[in-house]
């Protein structure tokens, strides 16, 4: 559901829904590293896709990192093509995703059925197990010095490099790299902010969420009517 101002609030499984992005011919080009990235978000979260490797930190806070028997360059174009998507939009949310360089990188890929893990962009995968976690939102730009993006899905979080820049040194090891199992950091606490963000995002879609329970219930009360 959308959560911030402009346009009307619209319920739907996969999070903001925007008509406008591409055509249905178009659209079904993402179908297939959607569903790739749906089953592999579920088998980790359910176990049903078991890990290769798991090296645990000391520190329980930080987690475990796992690797999994996956195709990686089917994750990485994911990524890259859910950006662009969000580079396309119009919407308000995706206001923050202003990376041009990403439609030569992902365009003509996109359309000839390549991967994009040639470009040799930067992406790497965290999975939160907190229940904060569970809420998805509008992409992120994170200027932290490398600037990178923030691909915020339920308990999946993924992190892009902008232009001519690489992600931190301690997420080198995590990179999805095409011919090699797929390594994620698995944590069980919130990212750093994530906590305001799901504050906020709660606050703004509140008013929503009741219009739409609101108008739920007068159909309902109709639906009654008409019936007696």
């Amino acid at each position: 559901m959308t959560a911030d101002h402009g346009g009307r609030a619209t319920p739907a499984p996969i999070g903001l829904f925007d008509k406008h992005i591409a055509c249905a011919a178009c659209e079904s080009l993402f179908a297939h590293t959607d569903q790739v990235a749906i089953e592999f978000r579920r088998g980790v979260l359910t176990g049903s896709i078991p890990p290769v490797r798991i090296e645990r930190s000391p520190d329980p806070k930080l987690g475990l990192i796992a690797s999994y028997d996956v195709d990686a360059s089917k994750l990485h174009s994911f990524a890259m093509f859910t950006l662009y998507r969000a580079f396309l939009s119009g919407r308000p949310e995706c206001r923050q995703v202003a990376a041009p360089w990403i439609e030569e990188e992902v365009r003509q890929r996109l359309i000839d059925g390549h991967s994009t893990i040639d470009t040799g962009r930067d992406v790497v995968i965290i999975f939160v197990t907190h229940p904060l976690a569970a809420m998805a939102g509008s992409p992120v730009h994170m200027s932290s010095q490398p600037d990178f993006y923030r691909l915020i899905l339920p308990h999946m979080n993924i992190l892009i490099a902008d232009e001519g820049i690489s992600l931190p040194t301690g997420f080198q090891p995590l990179r999805l790299e095409s011919g090699m199992p797929v390594t994620v950091w698995n944590r069980p606490l919130p990212l750093q902010g994530d906590v305001k963000f799901a504050v906020e995002a709660i606050g703004k879609a509140e008013p929503q969420v009741d219009r739409i329970l609101a108008a739920m219930s007068r159909r309902r009360a109709d639906s009654v009517v008409k019936s007696d």
